[in-house]
């Protein structure tokens, strides 16, 4: 009697059993029909901890794989009835990722291991086209996080498991640019480098990371990331100018000047490096230096307006000058003042021209118009002051 009373308990089980991976099956059909609420709620109930019953199916690496299409379906479907049941569940596409990866767990004996992986190859386009999609609607944060799950089922075991895995170069790129526009920088870095380390884009890769660094004002590192990349790229004019840029914005004039040179090596016919090294040695207080340099620049590019206007600004900081020096000059030593007066006259009148032909160019640039008239009546140039005084107050 007691071996019969044993027999009924464990046949009670097994039928217990067999009724809740009935529900499993349950739910991949409603699932396949579109029944997509009554495939959720049949899911989560076969696998609900609470109920004894249920142990045998959590334990069952089927039930999760059937748990994931019932995910992946829930966040492909455009029908919007479905969309607060999305809410709910709060990103379906990751609860279906994460169900996959609870069966490969669960399935010791790898009986599952090919339609695990099969259900998961779905998921690489699904996350692919989610984090494009995420991206182009400007959210860069579930672009970075779709593209990341790219790479953890890409470098998940049951691929890697039979030799699929890969380095998915353009991935890891597109997981770093998406950081970086969703202010995540130390992860945009981390996929800087990797992606760098796979020879992709390395020249972009170090410039990102120097963007990087920069965002979150870590100054020491970002120097230290270009002068890397320097040593790298030598021949990469982005890594150059961040150089040359940084140098300048320090105040560290020579350190500017010895990169300035080395992009002028690379690249002579850039009028940008030209005009940054006048600008250079404006500041280091040249304008011998800085002339020469400007000029530089307009003989590449002849209609490069700020050359000119700098090169008007030596001359007329040259006049500045000198007239400061006469003023100081005690007020009965009439000759001498009006000596040193005429110096400044001659800078001020080797400005006008350069000035002029910046007008030219830039017909509205205020600045320009401004210096203009103050010089016309410095220089008593009464017709040409009437005329710019009137082109001003028409732009007014």
């Amino acid at each position: 009697m007691k071996k019969l009373l044993v027999l009924t308990a464990l046949s009670a089980f097994a039928m217990n059993a067999t009724a809740q991976k009935s529900k499993v099956y349950s739910a991949q059909n409603y699932a396949n029909e579109g029944k997509l609420d009554k495939a959720y709620e049949v899911i989560n109930l076969a696998l609900d901890p609470a109920n004894k019953k249920s142990a045998k199916v959590i334990a069952w690496p089927k039930s999760y794989i059937a748990k994931g299409q019932v995910m992946r379906s829930i966040a492909l479907t455009k029908d919007k009835k479905y969309n607060d049941l999305k809410k709910t569940i709060g990103n379906p596409l990751d609860a279906s990722l994460s169900s996959y990866i609870t069966a490969a767990e669960k399935d010791s004996k790898n009986r599952y291991s090919k339609e695990i992986r099969n259900a998961m190859m779905l998921l690489i386009t699904d996350f692919t086209n989610a984090g494009a999609n995420a991206y182009n609607a400007k959210d860069y944060k579930g672009a970075s996080d779709a593209f990341v799950n790219v790479l953890k089922i890409e470098n998940h075991p049951v691929f890697i498991g039979d030799g699929q895995a890969q380095v998915d170069t353009i991935i890891l790129y597109n997981i770093a640019v998406s950081s970086v526009a969703a202010k995540m920088y130390d992860r945009a870095i981390e996929y800087y480098k990797l992606t760098e380390e796979t020879g992709y884009k390395g020249e972009k890769c170090a410039l990102g990371i120097i963007n990087a660094y920069k965002a979150k004002n870590d100054n020491a590192a970002a120097l230290e990331a270009m002068q890397n990349a320097f040593h790298k790229y030598p021949q990469d004019q982005g890594i150059l100018v961040e150089l040359i840029n940084y140098y300048i914005q320090s105040k560290n004039e020579e350190g500017a000047l010895t990169y300035i040179d080395k992009a002028i090596e690379s690249d002579p016919n850039n009028a940008s490096y030209h005009f940054a090294k006048g600008s250079v040695y404006d500041n280091l207080g040249n304008p011998t230096k800085a002339i020469e340099a400007y000029n530089k620049a307009i003989e590449v590019k002849p209609d490069f307006a700020d050359a000119y206007y700098n090169l008007g600004a030596v001359f007329y900081n040259k006049g500045v000058k000198l007239l400061e020096i006469a003023n100081d000059i005690p007020t009965n030593q009439v000759k001498k003042f009006e000596a040193q007066k005429a110096k400044a006259n001659v800078e001020f009148a080797n400005a006008i021209p350069y000035f002029e032909k910046a007008l030219d160019i830039n017909p509205k640039e205020k600045a320009t118009l401004e210096n203009l008239k103050n010089l016309y009546y410095r220089l008593n140039m009464t017709d040409k002051y009437q005329e710019i005084t009137k082109k001003i107050s028409e732009l007014e």
